[in-house]
């Protein structure tokens, strides 16, 4: 529930949901000497908004807070030079889950959830005026979902409910009018996306109750997809963007890629086992004679916990385990 925006060469990631309730913390991400460093929090907790950037300071907008059970019409604005907070005039409507894009001075909000209702809602935020404006919204409304811009025009990608977590929309914000784009072969929700070199890349996300690894590329001018290289595990709720022509995906939730028993036989000689986890798949831990079945630890590897980085930690809980003689 992180938002990620890309500037001067680094990456940012404000807001989010850390398993226990809403976070304001600000973090900024410098690839060059692969460190991360605190900034100053928001002024509020929130989760599941949006960020962008005017190519000079940073917005973020909407969003969710779990201790007042709020969503969020704010529109706060970080200026990158001072490293201060300000507030800005809110949001017309409350939401989370929406998504948010800059183009040539306004910032676009579409969609998202209010609570009760999903909303086909997209209004925009002047920077020079300070004003909002209501703008042409599609006939369907949709959360969970990403916004892309190129050339000009914001891609509107994938997004909740499933019945329409295919969906590719483009909005011409000089127009103010929708184009329904190809669909993806992939529904999903809850998913990334980047832009490198005018294609955007639409990473992992949920999908009919399955987290994804897969990355597909959409090539607007060709209006098509091709499949990439998918990430290195499961991932949805993270957060994206680019520096330097690489894409960077952060935070989020995933589940552990591999899994490991380790056994001893009646001489206390260790020995591990090795699976690669799939859903809804049974597996068998192939003792040998030699062995009494003795659970030493399960290890679960590959699980994305935070950040970028993929850890290692052990769960010592046997109830898991169903024994089999």
């Amino acid at each position: 529930g992180c938002s990620v925006v890309a500037l001067g060469g680094k990456i940012y990631c404000a807001g989010g949901y850390d398993g226990n309730s809403s976070v304001a913390s600000m973090e900024s991400y410098d690839p060059a000497t692969d460190a991360w460093t605190y900034l100053p929090d928001m002024p509020t907790a929130q989760a599941y908004g949006a960020m962008v950037t005017d190519g000079t300071d940073i917005y973020y907008v909407g969003g969710y807070n779990s201790s007042s059970l709020t969503y969020s019409k704010k529109l706060y604005k970080f200026t990158v030079s001072t490293g201060v907070w300000s507030v800005l005039p809110d949001m017309p409507t409350a939401r989370n889950f929406l998504s948010a894009s800059y183009v040539n001075g306004s910032i676009y909000c579409y969609g998202g959830f209010n609570g009760s209702s999903t909303l086909n809602t997209n209004e925009a935020y002047n920077i020079s005026s300070a004003t909002w404006s209501a703008k042409a919204s599609p006939a369907v409304g949709r959360y969970l979902l990403t916004s892309s811009v190129v050339n000009g025009k914001i891609y509107f990608i994938g997004g909740f409910p499933e019945t329409g977590s295919t969906w590719n929309e483009m909005y011409d914000p000089v127009a103010d009018s929708w184009t329904t784009k190809s669909s993806m072969s992939q529904g999903r929700y809850e998913h990334s996306s980047a832009v490198v070199s005018g294609k955007i890349y639409v990473l992992g996300g949920y999908s009919n109750g399955v987290p994804l690894s897969d990355v597909s590329e959409y090539d607007p001018v060709g209006d098509t997809y091709t499949a990439k290289t998918s990430i290195l595990s499961t991932r949805y709720w993270g957060g994206a963007d680019s520096v330097g022509g690489v894409v960077y995906l952060v935070g989020g939730n995933g589940l552990p890629a591999t899994m490991s028993f380790i056994v001893s036989d009646d001489f206390t000689n260790l020995t591990t086992v090795t699976f690669d986890l799939a859903l809804n798949t049974r597996r068998e831990i192939p003792f040998t004679a030699n062995y009494q079945k003795r659970f030493w630890a399960v290890k679960f590897t590959g699980s994305i916990v935070e950040g970028v980085v993929q850890i290692t930690g052990w769960n010592l809980d046997y109830t898991m385990f169903q024994r089999r003689n």
